[in-house]
């Protein structure tokens, strides 16, 4: 590749390539991530739903359809997200002529390069002529009707009572190199890569059980599969199974195999766009939103430190201004290089973006986060650029306190690289939070947009946030966990009694989204319970609930998720439960 083209590429953002690869493909497609909002879809999609894709994203199921398709939706999401394995289901759509379309919704889980489920890949496609089709020639026998309208995928039989397969059509030597007399003279576990074998294996010993129990009946199967080749290589495989008895009272799988090599590197490349900084090739924020969590709750469950540190190039505007983006750039990338070199594998190194970006360090604490820093500091100040010269950076850290939220954690090392810029650049602060925040800095006041419409919602509201502030005058005027304790009580308290009368209101009011509302009540009341458990111990202190309050009470459950019921409570008169 030339620098011209290496500089073409590099103009090109990261949703533009992203969209050429979706794009690309006939079916309709679309991804979620694992909240079931939408993160993207390509133009046929688009047209399937009638909206275009930024009025899709963001959005889940229950926004764009009726509830009883959402749910269909929501549950076949979660047991791909549950199962880790691909699953197919068949819906019918309603058109606007009134007519309806019959559409097979293939799903199928992206994992990150550690393994980890991080969204899903959908695709639908219209199968009603097929099932129109299906429907025409029910009385013959399903492995024939899979044979005649499958001829260019690869077609087998394999007989579970003779432990081997009984027919292959010859198209597998297109998908693996073997003819089909070397494919049927193998064992069924041969036919998959060493990892697959026990997925394989369990699934016949299903097929076994439920054909046992229910001889009647005919059993799909969907899986995706590797399966070894001539060449010694391996492909990605999809296969689409059903399985009956048949008249020698014999367990018969008829499978249709197709190869889907393309489309997963096509899942690849999406999951490294969406995930990786084009310039750097680090990882971006969106890949640090989807892992702190995770992070988080380890270090929690394990009683191991965990730190941060916020990097930014100082004066960095002045090298765009002066000598052009392009020198911006480069200097990004010896900066980026320089940290890859001073930090360990376990640390995870975030482009943020610009010239900002974030390190998180497992198994750090404050003074070893502080001495990584300063390492990093001094490697960076050391480098010269051949025109910028040799450019230095501020970095501001802090170790994570015992059930901390994310928020609050960042909005500490975030203090301290402002203090670390205006104390003079070029050097490194840690977060001290007694220091940086005053409660006059962070207490709550209620906010006229956080009217529901219901008078008891809003005073139970308003009671909850002067608790929490209560809390961290107690804690800021150096009370003790002996003080703060029935503070604690009556917060914690008031959060369930709440919980069990806006429900009870928004039963009242019809709200269709009501029960997954109260089941999000139930997981804060869970995190409540943990909190004040670690509190008891002397784990955490009282500004921990002031946290979960103002981040995960105030900040993602009223501001975002109470807002979706004020149409109701507000547009009608509801009693004051």
């Amino acid at each position: 590749m030339t620098e011209n083209q290496s500089l073409q590429l590099s103009d090109k953002t990261p949703d533009a390539i992203l969209k050429q690869v979706i794009n690309s493909m006939t079916d309709y497609v679309f991804f979620k991530g694992l909240d079931g909002r939408y993160l993207g879809c390509n133009k046929e999609y688009e047209r399937l739903i009638g909206k275009r894709e930024s009025e899709i994203v963001g959005k889940t199921a229950y926004d764009l359809n009726d509830v009883e398709l959402a749910d269909i939706f929501t549950a076949s999401d979660q047991k791909v997200i549950h199962s880790a394995v691909p699953i197919k289901i068949e819906v019918w759509l309603k058109n606007t002529d009134g007519t309806r379309t019959l559409f097979e919704d293939t799903k199928s889980p992206l994992f990150d390069n550690n393994g980890s489920i991080i969204g899903i890949l959908g695709v639908f496609r219209d199968i009603t002529k097929q099932k129109e089709a299906e429907d025409a020639v029910k009385a013959s026998e399903e492995k024939y009707r899979l044979i005649t309208e499958n001829t260019l995928d690869t077609i087998w039989l394999y007989n579970l009572h003779q432990d081997r397969f009984t027919y292959y059509s010859p198209s597998v030597q297109q998908l693996r190199g073997l003819t089909a007399s070397e494919a049927a003279a193998e064992k069924i576990l041969d036919t998959v890569t060493p990892e697959f074998r026990d997925v394989v294996s369990n699934k016949i010993s299903e097929i076994k059980n439920h054909l046992i129990d229910h001889p009647e009946t005919t059993r799909s199967e969907f899986m995706e599969i590797k399966q070894p080749t001539r060449s010694g290589d391996s492909i990605w495989v999809e296969i689409s199974a059903k399985s009956s008895i048949n008249d020698q009272n014999e367990i018969e799988i008829l499978g249709v195999s197709r190869n889907i090599e393309d489309r997963k590197k096509a899942e690849n490349e999406i999951l490294y766009l969406g995930y990786h900084d084009q310039l750097t090739g680090l990882y971006n924020r969106h890949y640090f939103e989807m892992i702190i969590n995770e992070e988080m709750d380890r270090s929690d469950r394990y009683g191991e430190p965990l730190s941060m540190l916020l990097l930014d190039l100082d004066h960095f505007k002045t090298v765009n201004d002066t000598w052009g983006h392009p020198i911006g750039d480069e200097l990004i990338l010896l900066t980026t290089r320089v940290m890859k070199d001073n930090i360990r594998v376990p640390d995870t190194l975030v482009r943020f973006g610009g010239e900002e970006f974030v390190i998180l360090m497992p198994q750090t604490d404050n003074d070893n986060v502080v001495e990584a820093a300063e390492k990093i500091r001094i490697a960076i100040e050391k480098e010269r650029h051949p025109v910028a010269g040799c450019r230095t950076v501020s970095i501001g850290v802090a170790q994570r306190m015992s059930n901390e939220s994310f928020r609050h954690w960042y909005r500490r090392v975030d203090e301290a690289l402002y203090l670390a810029k205006e104390s003079g650049r070029n050097r490194v602060v840690a977060s001290d939070e007694n220091k940086i925040f005053s409660s006059d800095a962070v207490r709550l006041s209620w906010q006229p947009e956080w009217e529901s419409g219901n008078s008891e919602i809003d005073r139970q509201h308003k009671e909850l946030i002067e608790i929490a502030n209560s809390l961290i005058n107690m804690s800021f005027a150096g009370k003790g966990s002996q003080d703060a304790e029935p503070q604690v009580e009556q917060l914690l308290r008031h959060i369930v009694n709440h919980f069990e009368t806006e429900e009870k209101i928004l039963e009242a009011a019809g709200f269709p989204d009501f029960l997954t509302h109260a089941k999000i009540h139930k997981n804060l009341n869970a995190k409540a319970l943990r909190l004040n458990e670690s509190f008891k111990n002397g784990e955490v202190k009282a500004t921990a609930f002031f946290s979960f309050v103002v981040d995960d009470v105030v900040l993602d459950h009223l501001m975002k998720v109470d807002t979706k019921f004020f149409p109701f409570t507000r547009g009608s008169v509801l009693p004051s439960v």
